[in-house]
């Protein structure tokens, strides 16, 4: 099975036999290169040792890496996919927040909801 159908498909186990093909240990770093991190801006896959303040290898958030079951945002997975689509070239995602018309006016690009969607906070909160 190729990869590009596994992660088509959500085939998990193609991946676990991928990462013991490789080797664990360059997982983290990849995805720190493909703009992944986890909830708290930290490489995944590294824990601190407390009594000494070192990163070290996590084997079980690496597991749950594998099988997609930690957790990104949006933005992050949307990001690294994009890598995948750009054979392998990193580019951060940047938001577009107005456009310069040929006469200089600027349009801004005000955030749009979908149907359904409903706005339960303030945005200034």
């Amino acid at each position: 099975m190729t990869l590009r159908k596994a992660t088509a498909q959500s085939i998990n186990t193609a991946f676990a036999q991928l990462a013991s093909d490789i080797g664990s240990c360059k997982i983290p770093g990849v995805m720190a290169k493909m703009g992944l991190s986890d909830g708290n801006g930290q490489t995944y896959g590294l824990s601190i040792d407390y009594s000494t303040g070192k990163k070290i290898k996590d084997d079980y958030a690496i597991s749950n890496i594998v099988l997609g079951s930690d957790s990104t945002s949006p933005l992050q997975l949307a990001s690294s996919y994009a890598t995948l689509a750009a054979d392998g070239m990193y580019c951060p995602p940047t938001p577009i927040e107005s456009i310069t018309k040929a006469n200089g006016k600027q349009i801004k690009i005000k955030p749009r909801s979908a149907p359904g969607h409903s706005r339960p906070a303030s945005p200034a909160a």
